[in-house]
């Protein structure tokens, strides 16, 4: 795996080759699929993170609204409409990065050793909290369809993960990345311990921020 992960950061036109050089077992395999599946919402997020969306789900969000009213069972609609979503939650564990870990202030570092750029870490952070945010939003959006009156709906903020949020305002503010008025974050005091991370870490990522 430490040879996979060297080749993956190569540049593209010897990528294939040196992935083709390498005996992967089933666990490896598996393993490399799912940390390419970050490296990719990583790059994804880096390109756009103010318009970033999760992986879209088995079902559209119009599917969704056509069959919600009806369904006696929400679960199999929600969960089909988050599966992009979720996956990406699921697998951050695998490397270190779950939500339990990202609510700590430095929970980014659990991800050091196979996203040793804190760049990458921090749009990491990032893309989870976002992931997780759709999946509260996703579960009171279907669940909200099956009822008229707005005293039933169910408030995002109140369902898995209820961290979401908070994580969503944090890692915005240490990329710096503009948020509506009414949700900007109050961590004023976590960015500077991050600028000063980012000082003391600069030997590890060169000019890899792209910030």
């Amino acid at each position: 795996m430490d040879k996979a992960r060297e080749a993956v950061q190569r540049p593209p036109e010897t990528l294939r080759a040196a992935l083709q050089a390498v005996e992967l077992s089933w666990e490896d395999t598996d393993l490399l699929r799912d940390y390419l599946l970050l490296r990719g919402e990583i790059s994804r997020h880096k390109a756009n993170p103010e318009g970033y969306e999760p992986p879209a789900g088995e079902i559209s969000r119009d599917r969704v609204m056509q069959s919600a009213p009806e369904t006696h069972d929400p679960w199999p609609l929600i969960s089909a409409f988050r599966r992009g979503a979720e996956r990406i939650v699921e697998t951050a564990y695998r490397f270190g990065m779950g939500l339990p870990e990202l609510s700590r202030a430095d929970g980014h570092e659990a991800g050091r050793s196979w996203f040793p750029a804190l760049a990458d870490r921090l749009h990491l952070g990032a893309v989870i909290a976002k992931c997780g945010a759709f999946c509260a939003q996703a579960e009171a959006f279907v669940k909200n369809l099956r009822f008229e009156d707005p005293s039933w709906h169910l408030s995002p903020e109140r369902l898995w993960p209820e961290e979401a949020p908070e994580l969503v305002e944090r890692y915005s503010s240490y990329l710096a990345l503009d948020l509506p008025q009414h949700s900007r974050p109050g961590h004023d005091h976590q960015r500077d311990e991050v600028q000063t991370e980012r000082q003391e870490q600069s030997r590890d990522i060169g000019d890899s921020y792209g910030l």
